[in-house]
């Protein structure tokens, strides 16, 4: 066979088909289906910036940011200051992040909307784009976000799979506000995955920088669409070639990636109904088993006085996570520490019948009562296939057997309604009556508003 027929047989690499994919994405593709959960999931992030700004918008790594200067071209709602587009990227995901309050993508366990709702929302006001196409940018970022992310699964303990997947997604969602064509757009997704990164060390060592790792995603979304619509061009092949990122993550199972499905996935556009919310302020490890204590602790009027030990019995998949900070319990020293430490999380919401941000204040990171509640946790590894499950053993002899909130990852995730309506109060309870109302209002009007930028200042008001 001669060299150019060999040549023309050679796959398409996995970007330029998804550039394709991504350049075709209009708001009259989208189901209304679709449609709705955006509006859902926008209304869940405007909470995530209301809790988060009063707080965080001072933070190190936004300061550095505002100190840059640069263009005025994106709003960061809620800190009354515009930053150029890749910065102001970045600070919205920081700040949706901030407090663990953010949402999660089951297929691979990504902390979602961070990289993808700051890319897009950054991006949209950068390219004066209107409420149409800030849907179709969000769209095109959660569905390729998650088919990319989905091939391999969870990458814990050894990345963080945001930090990973985040950025091709970002830029994808980028490229949608931009309006960049095929080529351009699979040039913006080959860009930001040479960025892709994220160690998971940052569960171990309780550090902050777990907040950066998923900006980092969001900004290099942005910078790529902006590289790509200049003429830079990245490897075709990053994704999926020789020593591509699929590669670098695990070589063996790069070997059999099945990119078809990838393809397939992605061009459905439904990425965002698999979006859950997370309706407490901690990991999304931990969040299950909230979910199923919170109705029975509160039918029953149980308190921490009332329990002797509670023991988590997990396959090893759990295990990998949430063993370590069990077995060797250590009183956490930040809040992101205490938020990613099942048996802390546990502990506090026993104690205090609730897991919200402001629950993480210094003194309840040293309340004696939740830490030698805390202690008492034990850890039990099943065999694969034996499921997970939390015995809660009270001083009366009685065991509660509690089996976490379950969410498939292969179906669309459950629309929640009165769960969101419940975060959206929490997390917003510092606002006027008049202001919560104006700012749901926005959230529910964003898809049809005519320009972003403008509703990004009317957030930004509203949230100041």
């Amino acid at each position: 066979m001669s060299a150019p027929a060999a040549a023309q047989e050679r796959p398409r690499p996995l970007a330029t088909q998804l550039g394709e994919i991504v350049a075709q994405a209009e708001f009259d593709t989208l189901s209304e289906a679709v449609r709705q959960r955006l509006r859902l999931t926008i209304i869940d992030n405007l909470a995530s910036l209301a809790a988060a700004t009063p707080h965080h918008c001072d933070d190190p790594f936004i300061a550095r940011l505002r100190s840059r200067g640069g263009a005025p071209e994106a709003w960061v709602p809620g800190c009354g200051f515009r930053l150029p587009s890749e910065d102001a990227a970045a600070a919205i995901a920081y700040l949706i992040h901030a407090n663990e309050t953010d949402d999660s993508d089951f297929r691979a366990e990504l902390r979602a909307s961070p990289p993808i709702f700051g890319a897009a929302l950054a991006a949209s006001q950068a390219n004066r784009t209107d409420g149409h196409t800030f849907a179709a940018a969000l769209a095109t970022g959660y569905s390729v976000q998650g088919a990319l992310a989905a091939a391999y699964g969870p990458l814990q303990p050894r990345f963080m799979t945001s930090g990973i997947w985040g950025a091709p997604g970002a830029a994808s969602a980028s490229a949608t506000a931009f309006g960049l064509n095929a080529e351009e757009t699979a040039a913006a997704i080959t860009l930001s995955a040479s960025a892709a990164a994220g160690p998971f060390q940052y569960f171990y060592d309780q550090s902050e920088d777990k907040r950066i790792i998923i900006a980092r995603a969001a900004r290099s979304g942005v910078e790529a669409a902006w590289l790509a619509r200049a003429g830079e061009r990245g490897a075709a092949s990053m994704l999926e070639g020789r020593a591509g990122l699929y590669a670098a993550l695990d070589p063996e199972r790069a070997l059999a990636l099945d990119t078809q499905n990838i393809i397939d996935t992605a061009a459905r556009l439904d990425g965002p109904l698999y979006i859950y919310p997370k309706f407490f302020s901690a990991s999304s490890s931990i969040i299950p088993f909230l979910e199923a204590i919170a109705p029975m602790w509160a039918e029953r009027g149980l308190g921490a006085d009332d329990v002797a030990q509670f023991t988590l019995s997990a396959e090893p998949a759990w295990a990998r996570v949430l063993a370590d900070k069990i077995i060797n319990f250590e009183p956490p020293t930040s809040a992101i520490g205490a938020q990613i430490n099942f048996s802390f999380v546990v502990a506090l919401y026993m104690t205090r019948g609730s897991a919200r941000p402001q629950d993480y204040a210094d003194a309840t990171l040293a309340d004696p009562a939740i830490l030698d509640l805390a202690r008492r946790a034990q850890f039990e590894e099943l065999p694969v296939g034996g499921g997970t499950r939390l015995d809660i053993t009270l001083h009366s002899g009685e065991v509660i057997r509690i089996e976490p909130n379950r969410i498939d990852p292969r179906a669309p995730a459950p629309e929640a309604i009165f769960l969101r309506e419940r975060k959206f109060e929490q997390l917003t309870e510092r606002l006027s009556t008049r202001d919560r109302a104006a700012l749901r209002r926005l959230g529910e009007q964003a898809l049809e508003t005519r320009s972003m930028l403008d509703w990004s200042r009317q957030v930004d008001r509203i949230l100041r």
